[in-house]
Parts: C-alpha cells; structure tokens; sequence
C-alpha cells in the first residue's frame, strides 16, 4: 500500500560530508529523479535552488546523492558536518537545500511573532 503524502512538500534532514554530497534518496524518489538526471543550481540568499536540465552541469551520485560543488558550499557558507534541511516541490520539480542556520532564523522570527518579543517570557 502507497502512503500519500500529507503535504505537497517532501522534507528530509541531512549532512553533508566532507566531499560535498547529500544523502537525498527520499526526496528524489518524491522527485522522481534517476541517477542519470543532469541538475541546474543557482544560490538564492543562501539557498541552493536545483532542478532539472537537458544542459545542466551537475549529475546525481551513482548511489543517488547529491554533491553541492566546493563554490556552491562557500557561497552558501557551508561545510562538512553543516545540516541542511532539503525542501522537494514535486509540482515545480525542484529541490531546495537550506543551511539550518537560515532556517533557524525564519522559525525563531515566527515563533517571535507567536510569542511577541518579550524577552522575559523566555
């Protein structure tokens, strides 16, 4: 039996080791990537945005990983043992990798508002 997918985002958690790569089989198979796809990237703010394409200069690993090249990694200010939080958007075929720093801040700017700014109340 399929489990549908409760959201419309497939979101995993990984680590990026010392040559780069991504241990991101969830999110291709929500993707329906295949180790012979050809990846664009652009850094976005200090987001990796990836999708598909004919020319693109980036491969999936043969173990289907991803490898974020050395200039990408710097330009985004990561490095090995850095966490990423992968967002997949099957509906625009894109994978998004975000730096957790990036991400802690945009939780804890909603979590202000939740709470207001009070800081005693921490």
């Amino acid at each position: 039996m399929t489990r549908e997918p409760s959201t419309a985002l497939e979101y995993d958690i990984a680590r990026i080791d010392r040559s780069g790569r991504l241990c991101v089989r969830p999110v291709l198979d929500r993707l329906g990537w295949v180790p012979t796809v050809r990846l664009t990237a652009a850094v976005v703010g200090t987001s990796v945005v990836m999708h598909p394409a004919p020319d693109g200069v980036f491969a999936l690993g043969s173990r289907r990983t991803l490898v974020l090249p050395v200039i990408i990694r710097r330009r985004c200010g990561l490095a090995a043992g850095d966490g990423v939080l992968l967002a997949a958007d099957p509906a625009r075929g894109v994978l998004v990798v975000h730096p957790l720093p990036s991400l802690e801040r945009l939780v804890l700017s909603y979590h202000t508002s939740l709470l207001g700014d009070d800081d005693d109340a921490r």
